[in-house]
């Protein structure tokens, strides 16, 4: 893969080599791994906010600064309701976000989120990279589609274009396979969700795309991985 933008997470930059992400959904397991009681089992962990609920304190601000001065990298996500979060309000979610990226090496937002170009405006202010996601529960576009989202996601030099949809059929991977093999010029991540999408999580990070979610406490998602098994897997081939 070529990146004429290219772009790091913390100290990992995002290229040929797999980066596991692990989601972790509870502060629990977030202040284990601040505190070195947990291994995180993967490259970056990525904290689902929506589902550890941030407030009523900044506590868990603390905990990702720890957790990085430890030497991984910690991406905060807040996901809307309306692609499959539990967050309802944007001008919550703009300021916690907004305190992440201060703290935090990355953040993701949704492409369709109103606050998605203020966030990406911040990001490159903050000199880090975002990730900007979008999500298809229900089926899996064809390629032209695909490629016209991953396109108008890179509005900025520093995002990093994320594409999660629904796996249903055979034709729904060898579409994600051909759209992972598609050199945008900066790393880009590719998800196949579902029962049938769970091989899409492992095989398109050896195709084209940077980044592998799995999950560290409890899954965040449909068809995610064991981290740990992720990591095994990269690390045989």
């Amino acid at each position: 893969m070529t990146n004429a933008h290219p772009i790091s997470i913390g100290q990992l930059q995002l290229g040929n080599v797999p980066r596991v992400v692990g989601t972790t959904i509870t502060r629990q397991a977030l202040r284990e791994l601040a505190s070195g009681a947990r291994e995180p089992h993967c490259d970056i962990v990525e904290l689902r906010l929506d589902l550890m609920d941030p407030a009523p304190d900044d506590a868990w601000l603390d905990d990702a600064r720890s957790l990085q001065q430890r030497g991984t990298p910690v991406l905060a996500t807040m996901r809307a309701e309306f692609e499959g979060g539990h967050a309802a309000g944007d001008a919550e979610r703009r300021t916690t976000l907004l305190q992440a990226q201060a703290a935090c090496a990355c953040i993701d937002i949704e492409s369709r989120s109103v606050i998605c170009m203020a966030l990406c405006d911040a990001a490159l202010e903050h000199e880090r990279p975002i990730i900007v996601s979008y999500h298809d529960f229900d089926a899996t576009p064809g390629v032209a589609r695909l490629t016209d989202v991953l396109h108008n996601m890179c509005t900025h030099p520093n995002v990093i274009p994320k594409i999660a949809t629904m796996v249903n059929t055979p034709d729904d991977i060898a579409i994600l396979s051909e759209v992972a093999a598609i050199d945008i010029g900066r790393p880009k991540c590719l998800i196949g969700m579902g029962p049938m999408g769970v091989s899409t999580r492992l095989d398109l990070a050896t195709q084209g795309s940077a980044l592998a979610y799995g999950f560290l406490d409890a899954s965040g998602a449909p068809g995610q991985i064991a981290c740990g098994d992720m990591q095994r897997h990269f690390a045989s081939l």
